[in-house]
This record gives structure tokens, sequence and C-alpha cells, in this order.
């Protein structure tokens, strides 16, 4: 009984002395595609303060989990953006000191036109032709290399 006194005592202690080993206010989750339900890798997810403020965020790994930890109790908007999809925003919400919230975001996709891309190119000089196609593509036909 006095080991398990002794064991709560110091974890209390260490706890006083050691603000950052308290309990922290985190918002895990995935984003996920609306339309396919597929993961969304390398989004953003971020906490601002009620003002609008940002607070803190982090880039969801290839598979679109993400976990942030809020730098203390409070009310937070919560955003996820990511490129080709609208952007979500929701709030306020409220984290406390020990809470773990889950949450997944369903992003809607937003179709992006890009601008036209023209590519443009010279041929090479005439030897250059000569001395690549003895050792190019005639050659691994030939050989029957590249199926």
């Amino acid at each position: 009984m006095r080991r398990l006194i002794f064991g709560i005592s110091v974890y209390f202690a260490f706890l006083t002395i050691h603000p950052s080993a308290l309990p922290a206010q985190t918002l895990a989750g995935r984003l996920l595609d609306a339309s396919a339900g597929t993961p969304i890798a390398l989004g953003r997810v971020s906490l601002a303060d009620l003002d609008g403020d940002p607070v803190v965020f982090t880039v969801a790994d290839t598979e679109g989990f993400f976990s942030l930890t809020a730098p203390g109790p409070g009310d937070f908007w919560v955003s996820a953006q990511s490129l080709f999809y609208w952007d979500f925003a929701d709030g306020p919400v409220t984290l406390s000191s020990s809470d773990t919230i889950l949450v997944e975001f369903r992003l809607t996709p937003h179709p992006t036109q890009l601008d036209e891309l023209v590519v443009r190119g010279e041929p090479p000089e005439s030897g250059v032709w000569i001395r690549l196609l003895p050792q190019g593509l005639p050659r691994r036909h030939a050989l029957q290399l590249g199926r």
C-alpha cells in the first residue's frame, strides 16, 4: 500500500514539475474524398481562435490520417483544406484539458481547370540521331527488350 501511495505521489509531483506531461487537447481523424471515400493525402487541418487567427496546423499523411494538439483548452474553429477540394470549416469546437476528439472530414471535390500546357522543342542535330540509333530503340527491339 505504501508503494502505491508513493507511486501516486511521485506521479502527481512529476505532473506539477513537468506541465507538458499533462493530458493534451487533441483533434485526430482522417481526410476523405466525399464522392469516392478515398483518403486525401497531404491535406492541411488547422485550428484557429475565435477571432480566426491560426493557432496550430498539421498535414495529413499519405492515408489521410492526422493528429493535431491544441496549445491549451478553449474554443477553436476547425478547418481542412486540400488541393482540388472545397475548403471546409466548422466550429467553434470546445476542447477541454484531456479531450481527444475523433473526426472524419469528407471534402467535396472542386474541379479545377488548369492552364494549357504547350511543349515546344527542336529536332536534334543529325549527328545525334546517328549516335543514338545504333544503341537506341532498334537495338532494344532486336534484343526483344522492353516488353
